[in-house]
């Protein structure tokens, strides 16, 4: 792992930290974390025996971590591949999506702000938020998602976080043609990659 992204501080995509000790371990080194400054004050509340080490009563194998402060509309560089922090809502909580060269990551998107829509022209890969068919305060619908991409036009679109409700053999046959429903293990390339 040559750094971890984090989008926002909820549950399923925070709680995963401890596990990247392994991968400490094994590389031998610490790991970058990429976040907001109000993410990584959370982080470091929310997980004092990793960032406070020095504190633990017992003396145990916690993850080796680097908190790499990011904004919004400001590049920063992993592994030598440069990536922009691109500003979401998720409802009323503000969180990050990110772009590398032509593909572009937005999960638990509600709507996407004016100023981050031509950030995301010039496409080949968009992967955005798409729950279900039924309204949610807090995630884009299938419907809603379909919308946005027919907007930015993107050569290809694949919904993640979608709810169990959704059964990709009924859902992914109705959708556009370029655009399909995400699944665990799906790896994609852009035309652009390295």
């Amino acid at each position: 792992i040559d750094g971890v992204l984090y989008t926002h501080n909820h549950a399923d995509h925070v709680f995963g930290i401890d596990d990247l000790r392994r991968f400490n371990a094994v590389q031998k080194q610490p790991i970058d974390l990429f976040a907001e400054p109000t993410f990584i004050a959370w982080l470091q509340y929310t997980y004092p025996y990793i960032f406070k080490s020095h504190k633990n009563i017992n003396q145990s194998f916690v993850p080796s971590l680097i908190p790499q402060p990011i904004e919004p509309g400001e590049p920063f560089t992993v592994i030598g591949r440069e990536f922009l922090p691109l500003r979401l809502m998720h409802g009323r909580l503000p969180i990050l999506g990110f772009r590398t060269a032509d593909i572009a990551y937005c999960t638990d998107v509600s709507a996407i702000p004016p100023q981050t829509y031509p950030l995301l022209t010039n496409l080949d890969i968009l992967i955005l938020d798409g729950l279900r068919h039924r309204h949610h305060p807090t995630h884009l619908t299938i419907d809603q998602a379909i919308n946005i991409i027919e907007e930015l036009k993107p050569k290809r679109a694949y919904l993640t976080h979608i709810a169990h409700d959704i059964k990709h053999s009924e859902v992914d046959p109705t959708l556009p043609e370029n655009i399909h429903l995400a699944y665990d293990g799906l790896s994609l390339e852009s035309d652009d990659a390295p």
